[in-house]
């Protein structure tokens, strides 16, 4: 579990603001608002994700 809560979890996270990144972008330049509203979907996610790697990071101290 230490080792996929600390080395796997957050290069998905990384890999989710990535992804939230490039469909914000493309919903912009091409006027999609479905693709935009899903890259900050994606934005949440990564956000609760550091939240949870830090609370679980807090709660082993």
């Amino acid at each position: 579990m230490h080792t996929f809560l600390f080395q796997v979890l957050p290069i998905i996270s990384f890999l989710v603001l990535a992804a939230g990144v490039v469909l914000i972008t493309l919903g912009t330049s091409r006027d999609h608002n479905v693709l935009r509203f899903s890259g900050m979907g994606c934005i949440a996610v990564f956000v609760l994700l550091l939240a949870f790697i830090g609370l679980q990071a807090f709660a082993r101290l």
